[in-house]
């Protein structure tokens, strides 16, 4: 029996490879409907949202962001379809890096050890980091199409993971979020849906167990909006006879 039978949720890694949600993946398909998007540019990343949001199995969408994936999940934010979001990692800023310097740069992804010292904390596993090293390197082209400043407050009630040993979040980005969001504290790196899946699994689970009431209001607005089309055609069947 699925947990969460009547919430999809989408998980968004931007630039980054979809793969990285391999253990979300995994996990939540258990108990939802699952999709993961990534490892393309901006505006490709919020065209794929938008086509699934448009499709009729998507009405209780819950959009999980990780990194520059939140930029895009704040983009649709705003959409019907879209009942909550999840901001993982919010950056401080991004710094600008030139296209040579990233070509230099981008080596150091196939080299763990310091994969390990720039984007996970001390005590992960070095199998975990090798795994992690093994996914697709972002393109350069699609890294950039992300350079879009600040996170602004949701505009619905969110989720923001905050990750404690990130080097690129700090807690003010975490602070002006806050207005509208609950906070999960995670002792892990950038990628702390990667190196802790088992402590992000259960921060998210334990949010979505907290949306019945949101359901519930939804689905009764949905039957509200259902009875009064019935009873407007209704109508017009009598004005017609």
């Amino acid at each position: 029996m699925r947990e969460f039978p009547d919430v999809e949720l989408v998980f968004v890694s931007g630039p980054l490879d979809s793969g990285c949600w391999t253990h979300q993946e995994k996990y939540f398909s258990r108990t939802s409907m699952v999709e993961t998007v990534g490892g393309q540019n901006f505006s490709k990343t919020v065209n794929e949202l938008e086509g699934l949001l448009d499709s009729s199995n998507f009405e209780h969408t819950v959009l999980v962001g990780g990194g520059l994936g939140n930029y895009a999940v704040q983009e649709l934010e705003g959409r019907e379809e879209v009942m909550s979001t999840v901001l993982t990692g919010p950056l401080e800023s991004i710094p600008y890096m030139p296209e040579r310097f990233y070509s230099l740069a981008s080596r150091v992804w196939r080299k763990p050890k310091i994969m390990k010292k720039l984007f996970f904390s001390p005590a992960t596993d070095y199998r975990v980091v090798r795994e992690f090293s093994g996914l697709k390197t972002p393109d350069y082209r699609d890294l950039e199409s992300f350079n879009l400043g600040g996170l602004e407050v949701p505009l619905k009630n969110s989720l923001v993971m905050c990750n404690r040993n990130c080097r690129f979040s700090r807690m003010g980005s975490v602070e002006r979020l806050k207005p509208n969001s609950e906070v999960a504290f995670l002792n892990a790196g950038t990628f702390s849906f990667f190196e802790r899946p088992q402590e992000f699994n259960k921060a998210l689970a334990d949010y979505l167990r907290n949306k019945d009431s949101i359901l519930e209001r939804r689905e009764t607005l949905k039957a509200v909006s259902k009875n009064r089309s019935l009873k407007e055609f209704e109508d017009s069947l009598v004005v017609e006879r």
